[in-house]
């Protein structure tokens, strides 16, 4: 099933303890300058557009826990986000969310893009404890990467390297396919 078409009540993984959504990424112009925590991304000026602004101060509490993380767009404020990909990280201490989460090259091909479109990228995290074992759907699974992989198998996430699907809401690409 697509996640982005999946409501947050019938996630099939709300059992993890999720962080509150979170904007973790928005077209420059949706950020006042001189906005603390907020400093432009580490993408190629380059590419020739403006590729936005990230959240600096995202995370602090649970920086050394094991996680699973959630993407979400939404193109304006007040409306549905769409969950377009998921991804994990056994810690954040000592590096940048977004060098550490957002490492394949597709995924940020797709955030320019929408972020391009005027949309904001909003990010969620469950910390998986240590030696926990979780019951999703039947499946005993344990670990941090087990999580992200039975969510993978349950859902497909449109930016995942197993699906890369186009995702198009009103008048809206939220994911291209390559």
């Amino acid at each position: 099933m697509a996640r982005e078409v999946v409501p947050d009540g019938s996630f099939k993984l709300n059992k993890l303890e999720w962080s509150p959504w979170k904007l973790a990424i928005a077209p420059t112009s949706a950020v006042a300058a001189g906005t603390s925590g907020w400093l432009p991304r580490r993408r190629s000026a380059a590419a020739g557009m403006d590729v936005g602004v990230r959240n600096t101060r995202l995370f602090q509490r649970h920086k050394t826990s094991p996680a699973v993380y959630e993407l979400a767009v939404q193109r304006m404020a007040g409306t549905k986000r769409y969950v377009m990909y998921v991804c994990c990280a056994d810690n954040l201490q000592g590096a940048h969310w977004d060098t550490r989460l957002l490492r394949n090259a597709y995924v940020n091909t797709q955030i320019d893009s929408v972020i391009n479109n005027g949309c904001s990228v909003y990010i969620r995290q469950a910390p998986i404890k240590d030696g926990h074992s979780y019951t999703i759907e039947g499946q005993k699974v344990t670990g941090h990467q087990d999580v992200k992989r039975q969510a993978a198998k349950l859902y497909s996430y449109a930016w995942c390297s197993n699906t890369k699907r186009s995702v198009t809401r009103r008048g809206v690409a939220l994911a291209t396919k390559p």
